[in-house]
């Protein structure tokens, strides 16, 4: 499997073409479930609590994007079973952001 990585200025497609790759060429990424990772997220997340909670801007940043990691982590591996792929779960959250708000989204505005 070849992916193109534009080291220039990370995109989010490229971050998902790295998680694609890793899950071919990786031996621990490879082995990973939804299930066994699941510890993870709870671990990022709290970390991002802790960075918030600090201050600390930098930690902040990278805190989430270690948060983030285990989004699109979890992703793959749902799209590699053929049941959602890291776009649907862009598009459940901007639904339910647009459902969720009413009086800022108007329904012929995001049709």
């Amino acid at each position: 499997m070849s992916f193109v990585i534009d080291l220039k200025g990370y995109k989010m497609q490229q971050l998902i073409n790295i998680m694609k790759l890793l899950r071919v060429e990786c031996p621990w990424d490879r082995a990973q479930t939804p299930e066994s990772l699941t510890r993870y997220a709870i671990e990022e997340a709290y970390e991002v609590e802790d960075a918030v909670r600090v201050g600390n801007t930098e930690d902040i940043k990278n805190e989430l994007g270690d948060l983030l990691l285990q989004v699109v982590f979890q992703a793959q591996m749902h799209s590699e079973q053929n049941l959602f792929n890291f776009q649907d779960v862009v598009q459940a959250i901007t639904e339910k952001l647009i459902r969720r708000h009413p009086h800022v989204f108007e329904k012929e505005k995001w049709q």
